[in-house]
């Protein structure tokens, strides 16, 4: 049976409860009142998203945490090692390979590409770059689940349509060309869109 398709919101707001009970140490049940106060979500909102992941608090205690976090990696997809390539290694793919953040959640950086010979053969944080000649080559040969790409527009849709040539179904696209593909689950990321989001809700605050 297939699991309930949840909304990229209620994705987002299950990965913020997951992140925030990642962090806690000191008490054993938590309710959704605290957890409404502590991210400015609404109560009863956030009961539901956690019913929909199949948890249901305890009457006078809430939830328990330790249960609730390891139900939350199930339904996140974060209760299994996800290998990741970063395609790109200037500014911002260089800055993703430093970050050990994502280790803890499960997401090993296995490798970062490049076509910049100052680049390659080089190691961040421990991670080999390799020239993009070499990207089939080294899918062959690693289970690659997630690539990263953070290469400049006028290459973005040669080089993700390499990646899905190569088997690969999830793709974090960070450049500003928009792709869809069939049978490969691609999602965008643009900051600059973020940033705008931000200014729309600071200029419209009352």
């Amino acid at each position: 049976m297939k699991r309930k398709i949840l909304s990229n919101r209620t994705i987002t707001r299950l990965s913020l409860y997951y992140q925030y009970l990642s962090r806690i140490t000191d008490k054993k049940f938590i309710s959704s009142k605290d957890l409404a106060g502590l991210l400015g979500i609404n109560d009863a909102k956030i009961r539901k998203d956690l019913a929909s992941a199949g948890q249901f608090g305890i009457r006078g205690k809430g939830y328990e945490i330790s249960q609730l976090h390891s139900s939350l990696e199930k339904v996140l997809g974060i209760n299994r090692t996800w290998n990741v390539v970063i395609i790109g290694c200037g500014n911002l793919g260089s800055a993703l390979l430093k970050y050990q953040g994502f280790s803890k959640h499960k997401f090993n950086i296995v490798a970062g590409f490049d076509i910049d010979k100052t680049k390659v053969n080089k190691e961040i944080n421990g991670i080999k770059i390799y020239h993009f000649d070499l990207f089939g080559k080294f899918v062959k040969s690693n289970k690659i689940d997630i690539a990263v790409v953070t290469v400049p527009q006028e290459a973005a849709s040669e080089v993700i349509d390499k990646v899905v040539s190569y088997g690969i179904k999830g793709i974090l696209n960070f450049t500003p060309l928009q792709v869809y593909k069939k049978d490969c689950i691609i999602l965008k990321t643009d900051i600059t869109i973020e940033f705008i989001r931000l200014a729309c809700l600071l200029a419209n605050k009352k």
